[in-house]
């Protein structure tokens, strides 16, 4: 479960995903872009040379050179080989975790999106305003025997957890700084019923949002904090066979989805109504009101 070490002859495992090679005549001057498209035309993945390469962070919990260096694409001239994991892009902002089932500097993150289905894509190479274009199948391991109409259920289900995911971490996004200019105000409030205005909308956030506790999973008052952990495990569940989903999964799916549009639907009337009325108390008392503006 843990990486052989350096001077342990091994071989080198096959790359794990689509391999995309394209050769540039010259180096260009404005960001190359590859795109992956769907059948119906739709962009599953996006990248630009001009992405940031995010630096491995020296304070992961496992050994730095367990994880496989980021790499980016090349707009430089001569030959390239690029590799798409078949996945849709990563969840912004979330902390990379990696498997114990490690490979010496050649650990993949744990995906926080879907795997596509199989079926036919397009990889098209946009380089100085020209596009070329390639198409290629994703075809389904043939030890897998389950049915495409599964496969679709599963992904389906997937992709629904996943577009939810996006929403919650804009609530969470949002309620951070809020939460910090809420505290800032707070300590420059000259009377006790300012604070307890402020207090007051404060819990309002606490309450939506959630705080952090050892396990989420297990809180029973909804908050975004606890359905998210919710979404994560059942995401694990669809994502980690291949097989049709089960009734109880497709049961807890709806469920989550039922909830998280409750919590977006209490997000909006908090920050487009009672924030209202907050700014209002704020500005009687000589406070600056929040700007959810800065927030975005």
């Amino acid at each position: 479960d843990t990486p052989l070490p350096p001077d342990e002859p091994a071989g080198e495992n096959p790359p794990d995903g689509a391999v995309i090679d394209y050769y540039l005549g010259f180096a260009s001057s404005v960001p190359v872009t590859l795109e992956i498209r769907d059948a119906t035309g739709q962009i599953v993945r996006r990248y630009s040379s001009a992405d940031p390469i995010p630096p491995i962070d020296p304070m992961l919990p496992i050994p730095t050179y367990w994880v496989r260096p980021p790499k980016g694409l090349s707009s430089a001239k001569g030959m390239h080989r690029f590799l798409w994991d078949m996945h849709y892009a990563p969840v912004p902002g979330e902390k990379p975790s990696y498997p114990i089932a490690a490979v010496y500097r050649n650990t993949a993150p744990d995906f926080t999106s879907p795997w596509v289905v199989p079926g036919k894509y397009t990889v098209v190479l946009n380089v100085n305003g020209k596009t070329y274009t390639q198409a290629f199948n994703v075809q389904m391991d043939p030890r897998v025997k389950t049915a495409a109409r599964d496969l679709a259920e599963q992904f389906r289900l997937s992709k629904q957890l996943y577009d939810t995911w996006f929403a919650f971490n804009v609530i969470t996004n949002q309620s951070n700084p809020i939460s910090k200019q809420l505290t800032d105000l707070r300590s420059t409030a000259k009377t006790d019923e300012v604070k307890a205005q402020i207090d007051a909308f404060v819990q309002k956030v606490n309450a939506l949002v959630g705080t952090e506790v050892a396990r989420p999973d297990l809180a029973n008052k909804l908050t975004t904090l606890s359905a998210l952990a919710r979404l994560k495990a059942l995401f694990g569940i669809l994502q980690e066979v291949d097989a049709a989903p089960t009734p109880q999964t497709i049961a807890a799916v709806t469920q989550l989805q039922t909830d998280a549009q409750l919590l977006r639907t209490s997000w909006q009337a908090l920050t487009s109504q009672d924030i209202l009325t907050l700014n209002q108390q704020l500005r009687a008392a000589g406070l600056a009101p929040i700007n959810l503006e800065e927030q975005k």
